[in-house]
């Protein structure tokens, strides 16, 4: 085999013998590429792309109110778990005023969480405040699905969590008793919440890397 040297030299004084009946057919086949260029990329050709996390921004905007969501719930969670403490703690003591105090820290703690699920907001979204706003998300334009994120109330009233006012400052066994049972029933509303917010966050998450 001969160096590169030689090689190259071989190359060159090829190339100019074959450069004439090269150029004609290189010039016809570079034009027959850009017309299939063209045709390939003519808009009225081009088909319909489903729709995407690009091509709609309204998916990073429910991903944020999703997110926002969720650690609306998980705050809340930490609220109803000092509700619980201190519910425990005025059951431990005989004091009325100590119970008292207890009491209104209760209550404090119940406007805390009213507190949280308002500023679980995203955009002027709120899937938790009571608000009855519920989202609707649709995949594909070809074959379009829906996916409904459902409204939550996770308020401390009587339609979100349900926990009870100390009107009689927890005086009473009974009304101690009656808003532990509250609180465990508000754990079970917020865990269904959580789950529910969750598979919304992976149906959004999965579709959206779908479609890009």
């Amino acid at each position: 085999m001969p160096p590169i040297q030689t090689a190259y030299k071989i190359f060159r004084s090829t190339e100019n013998r074959t450069f004439a009946r090269v150029s004609s057919s290189t010039a016809s086949c570079t034009a027959a590429a850009r017309a299939r260029r063209v045709c390939r990329t003519s808009p009225k050709d081009r088909p319909e792309r489903p729709s995407s996390a690009q091509d709609d921004g309204s998916f990073a905007q429910r991903n944020a109110l999703l997110q926002t969501t969720l650690d609306g719930i998980e705050k809340i969670d930490v609220f109803v778990t000092r509700i619980q403490q201190a519910i425990l703690q005025a059951q431990k003591t005989s004091c009325k005023k100590e119970r008292a105090l207890l009491a209104r820290r209760y209550e404090t703690l119940c406007a805390g969480v009213d507190l949280c699920t308002q500023s679980a907001s995203h955009a002027g979204m709120n899937l938790i405040n009571g608000s009855g706003q519920q989202q609707v998300i649709s995949f594909g334009r070809n074959t379009p699905s829906r996916f409904v994120i459902i409204h939550t109330d996770l308020t401390a009233g009587s339609t979100g969590l349900n926990l009870p006012h100390a009107s009689t400052d927890f005086a009473h066994e009974e009304d101690m008793a009656e808003a532990l049972t509250a609180t465990h029933s508000a754990r079970q509303r917020l865990e269904w919440a959580r789950t529910h917010i969750l598979q919304s966050l992976q149906v959004l998450r999965r579709n959206t890397h779908l479609h890009t």
